[in-house]
């Protein structure tokens, strides 16, 4: 089962690298720009470090954006899981964040405060975390409506049964913009 998670999991992160690419090329020369209102539904493959140890995530995110002094703010929820070792994670977070506008057409880059539950289980043993933290993004919109996101997510996980501790997640992702 993990070699089936990594495998999906590289798939996922080679497919929106690809499919990033391919709408980039296609959408020069076109507006591209997020407005209040607007609606992101992605999807999202995850590199996470924990201690030293790396595993990979796959998930599904959708938010909005609503106007802001000097920016847009955005509501967001996202759900991901990873198999690690006999280990089934799956995460349930929501953030809030604030986008900046910036000199270069399409290019949004990001800061978020963010907290959720993470729901852990090995056999019949269950536990539930809570990750806190930011994260810091960047919004690259290829056309009108598709993008590719890149978070760096900085957690801290409280509530662990040892010691509460700190990960890093790199998170990529290819998003679909919906304008109101």
């Amino acid at each position: 089962m993990k070699t089936l998670s990594r495998i999906l999991t590289q798939v996922l992160l080679l497919s929106l690298l690809s499919a990033g690419a391919l709408a980039f090329q296609e959408g020069q020369g076109k507006a591209r720009s997020l407005k209040a209102g607007t609606v992101e539904l992605g999807i999202a493959g995850a590199f996470t470090s924990v201690e030293g140890t790396v595993e990979t995530k796959v998930g599904v995110r959708g938010g909005t954006f609503f106007a802001a002094p000097g920016g847009l703010w955005g509501a967001e929820g996202d759900a991901s899981y990873a198999y690690v070792r006999s280990l089934h994670q799956l995460d349930l977070e929501a953030n809030f964040s604030w986008t900046a506008p910036v000199e270069l057409e399409g290019i949004f880059p990001y800061l978020a405060l963010a907290g959720g539950i993470r729901l852990e289980k090995v056999g019949s043993y269950e536990q539930t975390l809570v990750p806190l933290g930011v994260t810091a993004g960047l919004r690259v919109l290829a056309t009108e409506s598709v993008g590719v996101r890149l978070d760096v997510k900085f957690r801290r996980v409280l509530n662990d049964p040892v010691q509460d501790f700190t990960e890093i997640n790199l998170v990529l992702g290819l998003s679909l913009f919906l304008r109101p």
